[in-house]
């Protein structure tokens, strides 16, 4: 688990937040997404919108969930379209990683030996 402090607050992150790390592109932005300060994921996606429908399809939003007969104004986030209240929801974008090649197969190769 790693602390970062972001936004004045501090958040503890840790790998099982990574909701896609195997769709990571260096084009894309870094989303986290959290709750009041604690986090709910990290998510690689082109806007803050497929940040959301991304953490909706891994499951990261279920507490969030509402019946569609509810009234209000909530998103239909996802492939299955359900509805959510995301209204405390927060979204930090965080800054892109330009990955080494060489630096990422070193920390493989100390990770694996």
């Amino acid at each position: 688990m790693t602390k970062v402090l972001l936004n004045n607050h501090e958040f503890d992150i840790k790998d099982s937040d990574i909701v896609n790390p195997d769709d990571y592109d260096y084009t894309e932005n870094i989303y986290l997404l959290h709750d009041h300060g604690f986090v709910l994921c990290i998510v690689n996606a082109d806007n803050e919108g497929d940040a959301l429908d991304i953490a909706a399809d891994e499951g990261k939003l279920d507490r969030f969930w509402v019946d569609d007969d509810e009234e209000g104004h909530y998103s239909s986030l996802g492939n299955n379209c359900h509805t959510y209240d995301v209204t405390s929801v927060g979204i930090i974008q965080l800054p892109n990683l330009y990955l080494s090649y060489i630096a990422t197969l070193k920390q493989h190769l100390d990770n694996n030996i």
